[in-house]
């Protein structure tokens, strides 16, 4: 009995050595953030996957009069009117005469917004060093910019004072 014991011992031991010298031979894990790649014009951009609720193709939007440059109009979706916006202000890239083909209808818990696209490519899990402090990243060989969502949605979180709209009585 002796002898299996010292047996069963040893093999116990070589496991947990081999074991132990496999763990060490795992590469760290990098940390990531998933990004939706997507085109607007020529300009590579990337979107935080976690803001992004749905993709749906363009089919038509109707053009708000007297809107700030950033608001293409509304969509209704899922019978809710979406503000479609254009991402190219914040970009800072000048705005294409060809309509949108896809948009990105991003999460909010109290607005309905779309975010127009040329083209949407891939998910991608980028390495947060991948990233610089203004948001630009490098995915394959193009740098493209991180869409900052929070400042997108700022101006339409804010409220509509009463006296931004024309009085009746004048």
């Amino acid at each position: 009995m002796s002898n299996t014991f010292q047996r069963i011992e040893d093999i116990l031991a070589e496991r947990a050595d081999r074991l132990a010298h496999r763990h060490k031979q795992v590469a760290p894990r990098t940390r990531h953030r998933d990004v939706l790649i997507l085109k607007v014009g020529n300009h590579l951009a990337g979107i935080d996957v976690a803001f992004v609720q749905e993709i749906i193709k363009v089919e038509n939007f109707v053009p708000v009069p007297d809107a700030s440059e950033s608001l293409l109009g509304i969509l209704n979706i899922h019978n809710n009117f979406v503000s479609l916006l254009d991402p190219r202000s914040h970009l800072e890239i000048t705005r294409a005469a060809e309509p949108y083909p896809w948009a990105l209808i991003l999460r909010h818990e109290s607005l309905h917004v779309a975010l127009a696209c040329d083209e949407v490519l891939r998910i991608e899990p980028l390495p947060v060093d991948a990233f610089d402090e203004q948001g630009a990243f490098r995915y394959h060989d193009a740098i493209g910019s991180m869409l900052d969502v929070t400042r997108l949605l700022l101006p339409l979180e804010q409220p509509v004072s009463s006296s931004s709209y024309p009085s009746l009585n004048s």
